[in-house]
């Protein structure tokens, strides 16, 4: 990952940088999950929706046809990489420019939880996707409480820890039974799978 001054490019506090930043080994372990999670194959065309810079495409371009990853932010999209199979869009998850059914297979990872209408996106989505829908890192909101008491606990100023605790609270919580397939993941989250 290039070194980049966070509070220039995101207008945030560098200090929170760790918030973005995946260690080397993490971020390969949720590689595999997903290629195993999704099944992927190399006839597969992938849609990635909240795909930030770019890091699970260049991961996952060399295991499938063809990647569209769509951000809502064009600084984000400006950062990625040209890679020969994978295609990035700056489009709102809540109104995908993209044809029925065009994708075998859609990931969404982190971003749910940060889009004023999940369940329409939740609808464009099924709209665009033939097969699976994957969901990593959904906000539990059985753990809510327990979330932002952890955030007392950090050893943060408290400028820093009510900015964690505004930015949190802006985001939605999900039930468990709003999904019908769902497993575990790292608390407060946890990931679901749809079929189509």
């Amino acid at each position: 990952m290039a070194n980049m001054d966070w509070s220039k490019e995101f207008g945030i506090n560098s200090s929170l940088k760790q918030n973005f930043a995946r260690s080397e080994q993490e971020f390969s372990a949720q590689v595999e999950q997903i290629k195993d999670l999704l099944q992927l194959s190399p006839a597969d065309v992938l849609l990635d929706i909240g795909c930030n810079t770019g890091q699970y495409e260049k991961s996952l371009s060399p295991f499938v046809s063809h990647i569209t990853g769509v951000d809502s932010s064009p600084v984000l999209i400006r950062q990625t990489q040209v890679l020969a199979n994978v295609t990035f869009l700056v489009a709102d998850a809540m109104r995908l420019p993209l044809g029925d059914k065009t994708f075998d297979k859609t990931l969404m990872v982190s971003t749910l939880q940060y889009i004023p209408d999940p369940a329409k996106a939740i609808e464009e989505m099924r709209r665009v996707t033939k097969k699976t829908i994957l969901f990593l890192n959904i906000p539990d909101k059985t753990q809510k409480e327990s979330y932002f008491d952890g955030i007392n606990k950090l050893n943060r100023s408290d400028e820093e820890k009510e900015t964690i605790r505004q930015r949190n609270n802006a985001v939605h919580w999900f039930d468990r039974t709003d999904f019908t397939d769902t497993f575990d993941a790292r608390p407060p989250f946890f990931g679901a799978l749809i079929s189509i």
